[in-house]
């Protein structure tokens, strides 16, 4: 029961902020949750709107400082086709809110009661596969503005490690070495990674792309982006070729936030 509550309330903070930008920064906490419709009969069109046009505005007047977004999965599989991303500034303002694993704060416990019958409307119409609160490892750039729109890429990963190289090198290869080559090579691409905290791939880590729109992607990965992609990837290749070595992709797939 502990757990089936923090999952819907984790999923009740993701699911707010969409008309809003996310700063995804280092040291900021970030959470995912897979969700889908609770009912066969509720289609696509009808959650969505649910989400956008019930739950948002109301849940943004009880949580204003943890923005939410909800993302629609284009291309991929295994993952569901909905996740709820949502932020806090930092592990402490994480904790304010959750204490523990499976407990809310008393603030928390006021912003769901404020919230009132949306929130139970919430748990009639709304599903929650998994979750996952991730840290976001250091990374080259400031910051990470995520907005409707955008197209995320949500790696899931398994590492078998180089001989006699520990998680913290891992960490400080993706933040001095694989993401500002990535970078240069996709101009114009955001680039992180992050580790899980708490939930379903907790000690894990999951890497997060962002391009600024379908059409941008769409120059990369598309037939007729796919030179563009390779000549990028070639001009990477040794520290690709690296990563490849010691990575398994569990599950890729690329969304876009509504």
């Amino acid at each position: 029961m502990k757990r089936i509550t923090l999952v819907l309330v984790a999923t009740f903070l993701l699911s707010g902020l969409t008309v809003y930008s996310q700063n995804v920064k280092p040291g900021a906490m970030v959470g995912i949750a897979k969700v889908k419709p609770a009912t066969e009969d509720m289609t696509n069109d009808q959650f969505e709107t649910f989400y956008l046009q019930v739950f948002f505005p109301v849940f943004n007047q009880a949580f204003s400082s943890i923005p939410i977004s909800l993302m629609k999965k284009l291309k991929g599989k295994r993952m569901e086709e909905y996740l709820e991303f949502y932020v806090f500034e930092s592990l402490e303002e994480r904790n304010r809110w959750f204490p523990k694993p499976g407990v809310s704060s008393e603030e928390a416990k006021q912003g769901f009661e404020n919230m009132g019958e949306t929130w139970n409307k919430f748990h009639e119409k709304v599903s929650i596969i998994a979750i996952t609160d991730y840290l976001v490892l250091p990374f080259s750039g400031k910051s990470i503005d995520l907005k409707a729109g955008n197209m995320v890429g949500v790696y899931e990963s398994e590492f078998t490690l180089e001989e006699g190289m520990s998680y913290e090198e891992l960490e400080q290869f993706f933040q001095k070495e694989y993401g500002p080559a990535f970078r240069k090579s996709f101009p114009g691409v955001q680039y992180c990674v992050l580790k899980g905290d708490r939930g379903e791939r907790t000690g894990k880590y999951t890497e997060f792309v962002v391009y600024e729109s379908l059409e941008e992607y769409n120059k990369w990965f598309t037939e007729e982006g796919k030179l563009k992609a390779k000549q990028a990837y070639d001009n990477m290749r040794e520290i690709q070729d690296r990563l490849g070595k010691m990575v398994t992709w569990v599950n890729v797939n690329e969304y876009i936030v509504l």
